[in-house]
């Protein structure tokens, strides 16, 4: 009988010490997944915090007006034969995407613009773009607001309805549209016709030949011919306000609109609170949620001579 108890205490101690080994390993484990989850988060944030320094410091840099892509007049030297587009800069070998003064209006008012040197052989003047950032650009804007110009070219930008209507007035010029969904897929349309109106034709779009092989759907169709709406200007065909109704961005709504770019970025797919693209799927159209936009445009005619200035 004693014999049999100390076997069993022999045992009972074997399996403690066992016992005491698997605690101490999971222990172990579980430690290392808690610091790996919250390495990574701290990596997560640290990026975050990083593209935002990384904005502003740009921004600091290159003195650029968070507010308005104009660059004030008075300090920059009047200089003739200056690029009026990206494509001027593209003619010149500059091949890295990055902003550029560009000057559309006179030699003597830069515009401030982030060129794309690298799609499609370059030379795109983004005019509209959306970027996943801890603080969204506010598109809820008047109408002097989008006549004007707003944003960080480095970051979300608005160009200005003015310039758009001077850039491509007179100047036939293709849109390309770069989307991104939430689910990090990237596609792209191209329409070989664009061109923006004045301020006394409430900036009136005109916007056709979609390009077939494009992987983005044709979203654009319904607003061909249509005005300018923002939460203060009315135009649309609606019997509300468009822009009221998708969160307050400015658009060329008709009633309302069949993309809605310029609304918050949220991952709903509801394009009533987010900004969507509803021929993401071109044969399956249905409203899916953007993270990322660009709107460029170029030169229809890539190959002719690049524009320069003109005046002062």
């Amino acid at each position: 009988m004693a014999q049999m108890l100390a076997e069993r205490d022999s045992g009972v101690r074997v399996m403690r010490q066992w016992l005491d080994e698997l605690q101490s390993n999971i222990t172990s484990e579980l430690a290392g997944y808690i610091e790996h989850d919250r390495t990574a988060f701290q990596d997560v944030v640290t990026e975050i915090v990083k593209q935002e320094v990384r904005g502003v410091t740009e921004l600091l840099a290159n003195n650029q007006e968070s507010h308005h892509p104009r660059l004030d007049s008075g300090n920059h030297t009047c200089l003739p034969d200056r690029p009026a587009d990206c494509l001027g800069y593209r003619r010149q070998g500059f091949i890295t995407s990055g902003v550029f003064n560009i000057y559309p209006v006179s030699c003597c008012e830069p515009v401030s613009v982030w060129c794309d040197m690298t799609t499609g052989g370059g030379g795109w003047v983004v005019v509209f773009a959306r970027v996943p950032q801890v603080e969204q650009e506010n598109f809820a804007r008047p109408w002097n607001d989008y006549k004007n110009g707003f944003g960080n070219p480095y970051r979300e930008f608005w160009i200005g309805n003015d310039i758009l209507h001077l850039m491509t007035d007179n100047v036939p010029s293709i849109l390309r549209v770069d989307a991104e969904n939430f689910a990090g897929i990237r596609k792209f349309g191209e329409w070989r016709s664009f061109r923006v109106a004045n301020e006394t034709d409430l900036y009136n779009l005109t916007i056709g030949n979609y390009w077939p092989s494009s992987s983005l759907g044709d979203d654009l169709a319904r607003n061909n011919r249509k005005v300018f709406t923002t939460v203060d200007r009315d135009n649309d065909d609606d019997s509300g306000n468009c822009a009221e109704k998708r969160t307050g961005g400015g658009w060329w709504y008709t009633s309302c609109s069949d993309c809605n770019p310029t609304s918050v970025m949220a991952n709903t797919d509801n394009y009533l609170t987010s900004a969507t693209w509803k021929s993401w799927n071109k044969n399956d159209p249905k409203f899916t949620s953007l993270r990322w936009m660009q709107l460029k445009i170029r030169p229809k005619d890539s190959q002719s001579r690049a524009r320069m200035c003109i005046g002062q």
